[in-house]
């Protein structure tokens, strides 16, 4: 199989340059509080890696907030307009004052430890996340962080409804912020062209990076979730964040640049997926394939 795994166009997050000759390495931050943010940052090493993932999602003043507009939703009626009235409650329940003076601390702590360019997610449920929340809260939150420009890159899940993907990624561009369209499937792997379908179909949308995260359950699955790759490099030049997740899949986070993947996850200490390699371990099979 021949390999085609050049993206052409120039990507950057923050700083960074992404590239498929050397993979960025991204760090996720999965403390619960600013306190323990903190506690983690300063275990983080002084080299090794070149983005951050900041998961919002994990963090208990977010859990909460997510977790107002939830029960404002379970309180009402469903009725046409009391649906109307619970959706504007929950609008008003939003404080943009507190999420801003929250992360905005939480930002300046990162920035006394590194550098590195932040890339800024809130996990849903249904993409493998443990916060609940509705398509209201995580469209606010991701507006918020937007409009701020508080963010050097944002994800964005491919499973909310499109008019409102469209608005996030529209200004995100606006903006000038570098967007992730992400997908997760952590049940098991899709064939290799239903990989390749869902991808082509998130080019229709005006991301800057196409994310997409399978569970591999045998060796077979890593190699469809290559092959989609490698074909999808025959009609698109987007920018690719691919893996296989879990221990079988452990291959796809050392290789996927190979075929085409820009960035790989790693972990210091606790990771926030399965199958994610500790920072020196994956960095040292980096180097090794560098010198073949």
């Amino acid at each position: 199989m021949e390999i085609k795994n050049r993206c052409s166009t120039e990507v950057k997050i923050g700083n960074h340059v992404l590239s498929t000759t050397s993979p960025a390495v991204i760090i996720p931050l999965v403390s619960p509080n600013l306190e323990s943010l903190e506690r983690d940052l300063k275990n983080l090493p002084s080299d090794g890696y070149d983005l951050i993932e900041w998961r919002l999602d994990l963090l208990n003043f977010i859990k909460l907030e997510a977790s107002k507009g939830l029960k404002k939703l379970k309180s009402v009626d469903t009725s046409a307009e009391t649906a109307v009235q619970s959706l504007s409650e929950q609008q008003i329940s939003f404080s943009k004052n507190d999420h801003l003076q929250f992360l905005r601390t939480g930002k300046d702590i990162i920035r006394q430890y590194t550098q590195c360019p932040i890339i800024w997610t809130f996990r849903s449920t249904r993409e493998g996340g443990t916060t609940p929340s509705s398509d209201e809260y995580y469209i606010e939150l991701l507006n918020l962080l937007l409009e701020n420009k508080l963010a050097d890159a944002v994800d964005v899940e491919w499973t909310i409804p499109e008019e409102d993907k469209d608005s996030l990624l529209s200004l995100a561009k606006t903006k000038g912020i570098t967007t992730l369209l992400s997908s997760h499937n952590f049940n098991y792997t899709p064939s290799s062209e239903e990989i390749l379908q869902q991808m082509k179909q998130m080019t229709t949308t005006n991301t800057d990076i196409i994310k997409v995260a399978v569970m591999a359950r045998n060796h077979g699955d890593v190699v469809n979730l290559w092959q989609a790759m490698n074909c999808f490099r025959q009609f698109s030049d987007r920018a690719l964040v691919t893996m296989a997740m879990g221990g079988i899949g452990v291959l796809s986070r050392v290789c996927g640049h190979w075929y085409g993947s820009t960035c790989t996850f790693s972990a210091v200490g606790r990771g926030s997926a399965p199958g994610q390699l500790n920072i020196d371990k994956l960095n040292t099979l980096l180097a090794h394939l560098e010198r073949k």
